[in-house]
């Protein structure tokens, strides 16, 4: 279980007065879905963590309910790469209002 996913999920649920008081707390996905596939609950997760979706366990969308905050790590000296540059302007692009560096691009 990721502590940080956890307080942030628990935060959103509290948000819609949702109050969770989870039975299990595991780390690894895998077990969580066999848990799951064994009838011992349900599970809140991510898509990704997904590998392999045992037969008898359907994933149900949330919609929209639940956001979750993604951040780039990259050292500055990396920042000299073209194809790195490139595509910190494009995510700047698509989110201006997100704290991504604005980097002058030269057109080809």
């Amino acid at each position: 279980e990721c502590i940080f996913c956890s307080e942030h999920l628990n935060t959103q649920l509290a948000s819609l007065s949702i109050n969770v008081e989870p039975s299990f707390r595991v780390k690894a996905s895998s077990t969580i879905l066999r848990m799951v596939s064994q009838g011992l609950g349900m599970a809140v997760m991510a898509k990704l963590a997904i590998d392999e979706l045992p037969e008898n366990v359907k994933v149900v969308a949330m919609d929209s309910l639940l956001e979750r905050k993604i951040s780039i790590a990259i050292a500055p000296e990396n920042l000299k790469i073209p194809a790195i540059r490139v595509f910190l302007s494009l995510l700047k692009d698509a989110y201006p209002n997100s704290e991504i560096p604005s980097l002058n691009i030269k057109q080809a």
